[in-house]
């Protein structure tokens, strides 16, 4: 039986050793994407949301914030929050995350960024557009919002966008 990364070597040797196809123009045109996991499943948000990625050190608990928030990370003097990506996509088996990534996403346009948890990463990928599938149309909850499709191998394709401009992951910095 082959472990995890003989798959993963194995499945971008089979990819490199495909014969060069001509695209059409909407074929050319790829996102980047950075693959993570969640629980047993894949995911993937485009690289230029993402500001870096860091290992789960300590996060620190606050009291009387929702249960998505898992705490504050303190990131060379930057205080982030830290959101639990097992209860934004509402995945079963929620267990607590003590390694693992904290994946920085923001953006300047909107002045905002925060962490998600993901228990690994699994490197970069590259989507043509064409190649996204819509996402089920019996998605509901929060996380609904935030999947954009998914690819062809399954991946589960987020959103950035909405994820950076909702208003379900801020917290009041009023005191």
């Amino acid at each position: 039986m082959k472990t995890k990364d003989e798959n993963i070597l194995h499945n971008r040797a089979r990819k490199l050793a495909q014969p060069d196809i001509i695209f059409s123009d909407s074929e050319k045109e790829r996102l980047h994407f950075a693959k993570f996991s969640i629980g047993n499943d894949s995911y993937c948000i485009e690289t230029h949301f993402i500001k870096e990625i860091i290992s789960v050190k300590e996060i620190t608990p606050l009291p009387g914030v929702p249960s998505l928030v898992k705490g504050i990370i303190n990131v060379r003097g930057r205080i982030i929050a830290v959101f639990n990506s097992y209860n934004i996509f509402q995945i079963k088996n929620n267990k607590n995350i003590t390694s693992g990534k904290v994946i920085i996403i923001g953006s300047l346009e909107h002045q905002k960024e925060f962490g998600i948890l993901a228990d690994t990463i699994e490197g970069t990928l590259d989507i043509a557009l064409n190649e996204i599938n819509p996402a089920p149309q019996n998605l509901s909850g929060l996380g609904a919002v935030y999947i954009r499709g998914i690819s062809q191998e399954g991946t589960i394709i987020i959103d950035a966008l909405p994820l950076i401009t909702s208003n379900e992951l801020v917290i009041n910095q009023s005191i």
